[in-house]
Formats: C-alpha cells, sequence, structure tokens
C-alpha cells in the first residue's frame, strides 16, 4: 500500500508532548520530523496499511506519522454505511492501561466516544513505523474509497449515496482529505468533521467557515457546503468553478436517478399512471416537468 524510499535525515528529534483532552495524563510521542526532507506534502506525513480485523472484513487504516492521529476506510459494500471512525492523536491510544479510545461520526454529525478500535495490530504496526521513511501512492483504492493526490494533499471519494423516494432528497458523497497536518471528512448528512494540528500541536480550525468544537476540542464539525465552497479549492489546487461544476453535475445525475427508479417501481407508478408511458426504451416520464420532486414535479398525483 505504501512506497519505501530514502528521503535524507527525516527524523531530527523526538519530543514527549502531553497533550490535554478525553485522555489527560497520557504521553505522546511525537517525531519532529525535517519539513525540507519531507516535501510531497500528505503522502509523506500519512502511512496506511491493509488487512483484515478480528471479523475478517478487509480495511485500510491511516495513521499520521506525526500526531498518531488514525482513521479507518471498510472495503466490503456491505459496510457502506458504517460511522466514521478515527483516533484523534496517540494520547487516545498509548500511555495507559485501558484499551484504544476512538470516536464515531454517525450520518447526520453526531459523535460517540467508544473504547475499542478493529484491527487494533493495525495501530501496532503503523506507531511503530511512524520515524521510517515511506510515501503513499498518488492514487490508491481502498475497497470502493478512490484516492486521488492533488498537490500536496489526497482526496479519497465513496460514490455511495442515500436517495429517498418519499421526497427525492439525496445524501451528500462522501470525501476525506488528508493534509500534511490532519483531516477532514465530508459524511452523507452535510455535516464534516475535521482534527488539524498546528505546529505546536493545538488543534486548529478551518478559517472562514463557521466551526464547532465537539468532545472538549477533539476534533471539529463543520458543514459540507462550506467547505465545498471555500476550502476545497485551495486544499485541491482547483478553480472553484470546476468543484461547483461537479456538484451541478452531481446534482443533476441524483435528480435523473430518482426519476428512473420511480420508472422501474411498479408501484410507484400505479399510484398517478396518468404521469407514465411504456416506450421503447422503457417506462418514461411524461407528466409535467421534469418528474422529480425537487424541481416541484408531482409524480405521485396533485
Amino acid at each position: 500500500m505504501v512506497v519505501r524510499g530514502k528521503l535524507g535525515a527525516a527524523l531530527v528529534l523526538v519530543v514527549w508532548l502531553v497533550l490535554t483532552g478525553p485522555s489527560d495524563g497520557r504521553q505522546m510521542k511525537l517525531a519532529e520530523m525535517n519539513h525540507a526532507a519531507r516535501n510531497l506534502g500528505a503522502n509523506e506525513w500519512w502511512d496506511a496499511v491493509t488487512g483484515a480485523d478480528e471479523y475478517g472484513d478487509v480495511v485500510t487504516t491511516f495513521m499520521h506519522k506525526r500526531w498518531g492521529m488514525a482513521l479507518q476506510l471498510y472495503h466490503d459494500s456491505r459496510h457502506t454505511y458504517l460511522p466514521f471512525r478515527f483516533i484523534p492523536n496517540l494520547s487516545y491510544i498509548s500511555g495507559g492501561e485501558r484499551r484504544p479510545e476512538a470516536l464515531l461520526m454517525f450520518g447526520p454529525g453526531e459523535l460517540e466516544s467508544v473504547d475499542y478500535w478493529f484491527a487494533s495490530r493495525h495501530l501496532e504496526e503503523l506507531n511503530q513505523a511512524r520515524e521510517a521513511d515511506s510515501v503513499l501512492p498518488s492514487k490508491m483504492q481502498a475497497g470502493s474509497w478512490r484516492g486521488t493526490k492533488f498537490g500536496d494533499n489526497m482526496l479519497f471519494e465513496h460514490p455511495a449515496v442515500l436517495l429517498s423516494q418519499l421526497d427525492d432528497s439525496f445524501s451528500t458523497p462522501r470525501q476525506l482529505v488528508l493534509t500534511s497536518d490532519g483531516f477532514i471528512y465530508m459524511g452523507l448528512a452535510g455535516i464534516a468533521v475535521s482534527v488539524l494540528y498546528d505546529e505546536q500541536g493545538n488543534l486548529k480550525e478551518l478559517p472562514g467557515i463557521r466551526a464547532e468544537p465537539q468532545h472538549g476540542g477533539a476534533c471539529v464539525l463543520y458543514q459540507n457546503f462550506e467547505i465545498r465552497e471555500k476550502v476545497l479549492p485551495k486544499l485541491l489546487q482547483l478553480k472553484g468553478s470546476v468543484i461547483d461544476k461537479y456538484w451541478v453535475s452531481f446534482v443533476d445525475t441524483m435528480k435523473l436517478q430518482a426519476v428512473r427508479q420511480r420508472a422501474n417501481n411498479p408501484v410507484a407508478r400505479s399510484i398517478a399512471p396518468e404521469n407514465w408511458s411504456k416506450r421503447k426504451q422503457g417506462w418514461t416520464w411524461v407528466g409535467k416537468g421534469s418528474g422529480n420532486m425537487l424541481d416541484g414535479s408531482l409524480p405521485y398525483g396533485e
């Protein structure tokens, strides 16, 4: 999963630092890296390992070499909608008798602290390798998650979304951005979470958008649309118009998909059969408008 290579004398000092938070009193071993020798951005600051967890499910675990934050992406489609699991920093893992602590982020942006972490041996392996030189490839595949390097950062995307036939609403696509100082995860319900540290090891917020620190300063919540509009262009070194075009295309695709699903559902068609006609290409919407409720159409009648 990673490409090993010589990057010079990257490790120049190892220090001990105590971070406050849910695990007060735990010591965190920080690797003070030489930034001049590590100039490939997030791909050098993060490491990853892929393997089966205790139940045989394949998962890729990522760990930040300096801060020890960790996160997991499951591969199997049956785990598509598992809560996003992450560890804010190494103090949640080491220095105590308790098992590793983690935070779970559920769809609507709800956070829950738990004292278990699947594939815990991944943490041990990555922690032992934090002082080694390694580089994540510029393109990665973790099940349905696809990662691509943009500038100094790494963007992972998952294609699965939720679509409601009750009102044609849909969830936002999940995206994960790995940076040299942490990560930003954009969830299904339009809520994002970040764990980013400054050079002194203090949690920092993304500038210029509304931020809500959570769990005693372990992480920060945001709105997806603000990150998409005001943060992603700079992080991914893309023009805002490119990201806007992607989003408009996604919305249009989801609207069309809702109409297609209804057209292939005999029960949905039977409620207002006058809105549908069977043609050579299959059942087709012939009612007013686009057939999508977000556009004002009434597929289930007046």
